[in-house]
């Protein structure tokens, strides 16, 4: 019944076109003020946003020894280039929220505890969708699965994608499997890439979610070169999946460093966004002990510039140690030197107060939370979290004018909308 409801936010207090002037004015001379120190435009070259299904480092798990690294190459790649952990509100699933999030810039954290899927329940009846595929002419998505899932279809064609190849019509060009795992492998996911990046010399944006890695995990390989164990009792259920899922990491590692590769190849600026959505639902035994929760809701990430790239070098140690989706636009324009709008001002001065938020961890898929266990979650650039009550007058202020902005965007009158406020600079 939750679905029925179209109620996404509760209006702020004060919410008015005066009140998003003010805020407008405000980030417009912190914008004026960061531009004048970024030298590069966003729309002067490619920007790829690839979320790997379920990528987070095994090792990473209280409790599990995985030998030898299954992750070398991305591991390696990670301290090269600005990277870190991001917060994840979903385990086992969720993985559209994220998606949500990292196209967007706006939070499931200022959201009511009803709207549990923002593709599914607000994006379908929307009439201004503001995203970061906006800055660009072209832009495409590929995804190298079924298009209905959580109404991806809809979705990107109110993002206004000319194109969404999957499975179907238009359909991917590549979709090889490795032995009996059932979904389409990295490794096509990044050709398909490679196949539209070769379709024009001009910059776009790209978004691809894959699939190869998501659940469930059963005995999906011919061959298994990882010595895995842990100090929790595990089923055999447990450690079937877990074995098959780390399997899998490492083809994922092989055909990411492939990839790299080839975008080094390319001879115009290419940045790729790359993060993973969330942890497998595959760790019971470890989701039991409740002091893992956090730890089984930190994914990977890293935002990476081939050679032909102004920021090919470039590696921000900032409060990057910890993220969340909803920075990634802020994040890959300071990592990339460019230009942001007034909009990306808010959420560059958001993230150095507050690294990394999200609202209520799940304990499965995307679970629904009783009103009480709806608490959003602060990190600070240590993982450690903050308690709302600690949080400072500006913290509070910053949240306050963002939550102003995200209700004007997504059930207000969108006054943001017209007023250069969204508006990145461009050449």
């Amino acid at each position: 019944m939750r679905f029925f409801d179209d109620k996404v936010m509760t209006m702020p207090s004060g919410y008015s076109k005066a009140a998003i002037e003010k805020i407008d004015k405000k980030y417009s001379k912190i914008a004026k003020k960061i531009n004048k120190t970024r030298k590069n435009y966003l729309n002067q070259q490619t920007v790829i946003y690839i979320l790997s299904e379920s990528f987070s480092d095994p090792r990473r798990v209280p409790g599990l020894t995985v030998n030898p690294d299954p992750i070398p190459k991305i591991r390696s790649l990670k301290t090269k280039t600005t990277s870190g952990l991001m917060l994840s509100s979903g385990y086992g699933g969720g993985t559209a929220n994220l998606e949500y999030q990292a196209l967007t810039g706006l939070s499931l954290t200022n959201f009511l505890a009803t709207l549990t899927s923002p593709y599914v329940q607000l994006v379908p009846g929307s009439s201004y969708v503001p995203n970061v595929s906006n800055s660009w002419s072209i832009k495409n998505a590929i995804h190298p699965y079924l298009p209905l899932v959580y109404d991806r279809s809809t979705v990107y064609k109110k993002m206004g994608f000319q194109h969404f190849y999957s499975l179907y019509s238009p359909k991917v060009k590549y979709s090889s499997r490795i032995g009996k795992n059932p979904y389409a492998s990295d490794e096509s996911a990044y050709k398909d890439i490679l196949l539209q990046l070769n379709k024009t010399s001009k910059p776009q944006f790209i978004q691809t979610p894959t699939i190869q890695n998501h659940l469930s995990y059963n005995n999906w390989y011919d061959k298994y070169t990882f010595d895995i164990k842990s100090t929790y009792n595990r089923s055999s259920w447990e450690s079937t999946e877990v074995k098959t899922y780390v399997q899998g990491l490492n083809y994922t590692d092989d055909s990411t460093e492939k990839f790299i590769e080839a975008l080094n190849k390319i001879k115009r600026p290419i940045t790729v966004v790359w993060y993973g959505d969330h942890l497998p639902g595959i760790y019971d035994s470890e989701m039991k002990d409740s002091k893992n929760l956090l730890k089984l809701h930190e994914t990977d990430y890293f935002i990476y510039s081939n050679k032909a790239s102004k920021s090919h070098s470039t590696k921000l140690t900032d409060n990057t140690s910890y993220t969340s989706p909803n920075y990634f636009q802020a994040l890959a324009a300071e990592h990339m030197n460019t230009k942001v709008s007034p909009f990306l001002a808010l959420l560059t001065e958001l993230r150095e107060q507050i690294p990394a938020s999200s609202n209520a961890l799940a304990k499965n898929g995307s679970a629904l939370w009783e009103p009480n266990e709806n608490k959003n979650i602060y990190l600070n650039n240590s993982g450690e979290q903050v308690n709302n009550s600690d949080l400072t007058k500006e913290q509070k202020q910053l949240l306050k004018d963002y939550k102003m902005v995200q209700y004007d965007i997504t059930r207000g009158k969108h006054y943001v909308k017209n007023d250069g406020f969204m508006k990145v600079p461009s050449k």
